[in-house]
């Protein structure tokens, strides 16, 4: 009666030890998830975690439109800056779990 309804099972006891098994698998898998913080990847591709924890942010204005501006400026517009506002690199290092 049991092959009707599981055909790709050999015997019961086989089918208890999957049972538990795939149970087991589940329960990992839900308190690991349940645990687990993700990283905002946005933020995460945006700023750079410092040695000392400070955050870097790129300068915005060198992506296009660098013709009449000069050297000087666009070399200034290439570097990273730190984020001033701790509120701000407060919230942005809790979206990157650090």
């Amino acid at each position: 009666m049991w092959n009707s309804f599981r055909p790709f099972l050999l015997h019961p006891a086989v089918d208890r030890t999957c049972s538990l098994l795939l149970f087991q698998a589940s329960f990992a898998y839900r308190s690991f998830a349940a645990g687990a913080l993700k990283t905002n990847k946005s933020v995460a591709k945006r700023f750079k975690v410092k040695g000392n924890g400070d955050l870097l942010r790129r300068k915005a204005g060198k992506a296009h439109n660098t013709g009449y501006k000069s050297r000087g400026r666009v070399n200034r517009l290439a570097s990273s800056a730190p984020i001033k506002d701790k509120a701000i690199e407060k919230k942005m290092k809790k979206l990157l779990n650090f």
